[in-house]
């Protein structure tokens, strides 16, 4: 037995008489016998759709719907509720990600949440309810929407150089004809952009949104592969030329890491001939009480002086590390941004140039010792 009651702006009142013939499932979604509008039921939206006289009312109705994997719906032929597709997100989140970019006029893009796909699950008042969805994906394709009170749109694609646009007319149902076209730029989140474009060239092209499903998806979709394989072979000859930069930037930190290794190598040897001089002239004291204990003004100096070397030669290490890391966040950001390499990518083929812990072990242990022989 179908559910006697009727919609009240989104919600359903029921009849108080039909509380017995109700499914014993809607009840948890049901106060006071009313059915507000749920986040995660999808509740005779067809019957509400043929109800419906401005598109703002539809909107209304869906624009408070989760199309994830807790979203139920009702089924009034089998009087039960049944879970729906997840793909039903991933087409909502793609659907939301280009709707975003385009220019609509008197709707809110936040208003316009929606899975196009959903709406071929409804079975009753299809007419209705594919024109809905054809409105829907006529958003989607167009990058500037015009819409007015009195149920008018204004559907255009608009380049450069060339502009076309379709007119409909809310209270006048017209048969869909664009779901297939939508369902291919649709297919997944990867290069929606460039089969979007394709299409819109396509419609400005044929200057109509009139364009056959058959023949004009396959024109589509051949451009679309010839377009993604110059962009493979683009990409892979990015990819050597990525590889040439990573061989340059590991040249310059293999040179700039020799230059501290003669540094600190240098280094060494004055402190070396230091400790020489200090010891040959006094075979009788201990060398050990001569290096690290006894203090007098000579051995402050050249402690004093030792201690600003070593700073100098790691403030130079470090300064050539920072402008190798400057080098290295240019090709990146020439490469993601330019090139469109995802960063995990660009990583698999380059790393940021740092400082070995190591060396910084060794600085600061020399450091503290020295520090400690002035002062001791």
């Amino acid at each position: 037995m179908k559910n006697s009651g009727k919609f009240e702006g989104t919600s359903y009142v029921f009849d108080y008489c039909d509380k017995n013939n109700r499914n014993n499932e809607l009840d948890k979604y049901i106060d006071d016998n009313t059915l507000y509008n749920q986040s995660n039921l999808l509740f005779l939206e067809e019957e509400y759709i043929d109800g419906t006289h401005q598109f703002s009312k539809v909107t209304d109705k869906f624009k408070k719907k989760k199309f994830d994997k807790n979203l139920k719906l009702y089924s009034e032929s089998e009087k039960k509720i049944k879970s729906v597709p997840e793909a039903y997100t991933k087409d909502s989140e793609i659907y939301k990600d280009v709707v975003s970019e385009n220019n609509i006029e008197r709707l809110s893009n936040s208003d316009l949440n929606i899975s196009v796909k959903h709406f071929n699950i409804y079975t009753l008042n299809k007419e209705k309810v594919n024109f809905i969805q054809e409105i829907y994906i006529l958003i989607f394709l167009a990058n500037i929407t015009k819409y007015d009170n009195n149920g008018h749109f204004e559907f255009i694609v608009k380049n450069d150089k060339a502009s076309v646009s379709k007119k409909i007319d809310f209270n006048k149902i017209e048969k869909g004809q664009l779901f297939e076209i939508y369902d291919w730029v649709a297919e997944s989140k990867e290069n929606v952009q460039t089969r979007l474009n394709i299409i819109r060239q396509l419609i400005l092209e044929k200057g109509t949104f009139e364009i056959d499903e058959k023949v004009s998806l396959q024109s589509a979709k051949s451009a679309f592969n010839r377009i993604i394989g110059e962009e493979t072979e683009r990409y892979f000859i990015q990819v050597n030329i990525l590889k040439d930069d990573f061989l340059k930037l590991n040249e310059q930190v293999s040179k700039n890491n020799q230059s501290l290794h003669l540094k600190f190598l240098s280094w060494l040897s004055a402190v070396g001939i230091f400790i020489y001089d200090q010891l040959k002239n006094d075979v009788d004291v201990n060398p050990l009480y001569k290096i690290f204990i006894e203090v007098n003004d000579r051995t402050r100096i050249f402690v004093m002086l030792f201690i600003i070397a070593l700073v100098v030669i790691g403030l130079i290490f470090w300064i050539e590390v920072l402008n190798l890391r400057k080098e290295f966040k240019k090709i990146q950001d020439l490469y993601i941004k330019n090139h469109f390499f995802e960063e995990k990518d660009f990583d698999n083929y380059i790393e940021q140039p740092k400082i070995n812990r190591t060396y910084c072990f060794i600085f600061f242990l020399l450091l503290i010792i020295l520090i400690f022989r002035i002062f001791l």
